[in-house]
């Protein structure tokens, strides 16, 4: 079917849009009269279709790779704020541990110190003196208690009293200072000692220092 030029008579193929003679447009095939008024209307070929689906399916990936992005830069954000967040920890942590193990100038709260050849025991009628030289060798004053009991080999308590327990003591750097307890020898005392010894502990916070004793 040929396509008829209204300008020159020309007839062009059917597919062509503008005359070959005259180069004039030639009227679209596809458009057609409605029956009831004079309003044309065009039938979309499959050409324009395939255009659209296209145009469509290229609109939807472009949308979901958009979609996708945003979602990267969100999680990139997150993580972010969740590294500044233990960074943050992390120095608040280590300004605590300098700030109560005394700085870097190496400042203690002082170290009190008792060893086993401070520990001095004798004999009495009836019960045992037992004495201890406490030290602070630290570079602060040093205040806590200091208590005095007695075990037996296992770890079990034979004897401890409050006034074997010196509360408030206060030492200054350097500064040396005695205390002395009595501990009766009483008859559980000697029969609950295993093998007739006792173990003489003294302590301070969460150390001590111990001597183990032969009863006579």
């Amino acid at each position: 079917m040929k396509t008829k030029c209204p300008s020159c008579g020309f007839e062009n193929e059917q597919e062509a849009r503008f005359c070959e003679n005259c180069e004039e447009p030639l009227p679209n095939p596809y458009i057609k009269k409605r029956k009831n008024d004079d309003q044309s209307f065009k039938l979309p070929p499959d050409e324009e279709v395939k255009t659209k689906n296209r145009i469509e399916k290229e609109e939807r990936i472009r949308a979901e790779a958009r979609a996708k992005a945003e979602k990267e830069i969100k999680e990139k954000e997150q993580k972010k704020q969740g590294v500044g967040c233990l960074i943050f920890l992390g120095i608040i942590i280590i300004f605590a541990f300098i700030i109560f193990s005394g700085g870097e100038n190496g400042e203690k709260q002082s170290v009190l110190t008792l060893s086993s050849e401070d520990i001095l025991v004798t004999s009495q009628t009836g019960y045992y003196i037992t004495q201890c030289y406490a030290t602070n060798k630290g570079n602060k004053a040093w205040k806590g208690s200091v208590m005095m009991t007695v075990k037996d080999d296992d770890g079990g308590y034979l004897y401890s009293s409050s006034s074997a327990a010196w509360n408030g003591i206060e030492l200054q750097p350097g500064e040396r200072d005695y205390l002395l307890a009595k501990i009766p020898m009483n008859e559980y005392l000697i029969k609950n000692a295993p093998q007739g010894i006792l173990v003489i502990v003294w302590s301070w916070g969460s150390q001590e220092v111990t001597k183990r004793v032969k009863i006579r």
